[in-house]
Protein backbone atom coordinates (compact mmCIF):
# COMPACT_ATOMS: atom_id res chain seq x y z
CA UNK A 1 0.00 0.00 0.00
CA UNK A 2 2.76 2.39 0.94
CA UNK A 3 4.77 1.55 -2.20
CA UNK A 4 1.77 2.18 -4.48
CA UNK A 5 1.05 5.47 -2.76
CA UNK A 6 4.62 6.73 -2.81
CA UNK A 7 5.58 5.56 -6.30
CA UNK A 8 2.30 5.62 -8.24
CA UNK A 9 0.33 8.18 -6.18
CA UNK A 10 -2.62 5.80 -5.79
CA UNK A 11 -4.39 4.74 -2.61
CA UNK A 12 -5.04 0.99 -2.66
CA UNK A 13 -6.80 -1.27 -0.20
CA UNK A 14 -4.99 -4.08 1.68
CA UNK A 15 -6.38 -6.89 -0.47
CA UNK A 16 -5.23 -5.16 -3.65
CA UNK A 17 -1.70 -4.89 -2.29
CA UNK A 18 -1.28 -8.68 -2.26
CA UNK A 19 -0.74 -9.07 -6.01
CA UNK A 20 1.56 -6.08 -6.17
CA UNK A 21 3.56 -7.36 -3.19
CA UNK A 22 3.95 -10.79 -4.80
CA UNK A 23 5.39 -9.22 -7.94
CA UNK A 24 7.65 -6.78 -6.09
CA UNK A 25 9.01 -9.50 -3.78
CA UNK A 26 9.55 -11.94 -6.68
CA UNK A 27 7.18 -14.50 -5.21
CA UNK A 28 5.99 -15.39 -8.70
CA UNK A 29 8.03 -15.89 -11.85
CA UNK A 30 7.33 -13.00 -14.23
CA UNK A 31 10.50 -13.05 -16.33
CA UNK A 32 9.57 -13.03 -20.02
CA UNK A 33 5.84 -13.01 -19.24
CA UNK A 34 3.09 -10.47 -19.61
CA UNK A 35 1.29 -10.12 -16.29
CA UNK A 36 -1.49 -8.07 -14.76
CA UNK A 37 -2.65 -7.50 -11.22
CA UNK A 38 -5.93 -5.92 -10.19
CA UNK A 39 -5.42 -2.88 -7.99
CA UNK A 40 -8.48 -1.37 -6.29
CA UNK A 41 -8.97 1.19 -3.57
CA UNK A 42 -12.65 1.42 -2.80
CA UNK A 43 -12.59 -0.44 0.51
CA UNK A 44 -10.16 1.61 2.55
CA UNK A 45 -10.98 4.39 4.97
CA UNK A 46 -8.62 7.38 4.76
CA UNK A 47 -7.75 7.27 8.45
CA UNK A 48 -7.04 3.52 8.33
CA UNK A 49 -4.97 3.95 5.19
CA UNK A 50 -2.87 6.60 6.92
CA UNK A 51 -2.32 4.36 9.96
CA UNK A 52 -1.32 1.35 7.85
CA UNK A 53 1.04 3.27 5.62
CA UNK A 54 2.40 5.73 8.19
CA UNK A 55 1.26 8.66 6.10
CA UNK A 56 -0.72 11.68 7.29
CA UNK A 57 -4.06 12.92 6.02
CA UNK A 58 -4.34 16.66 5.44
Amino acid sequence: MRFAFRHYKIMIEPGAAVGLAAVLNRQIDIVGKTIATVVTGGNIDLERFCRLTNTHSQ
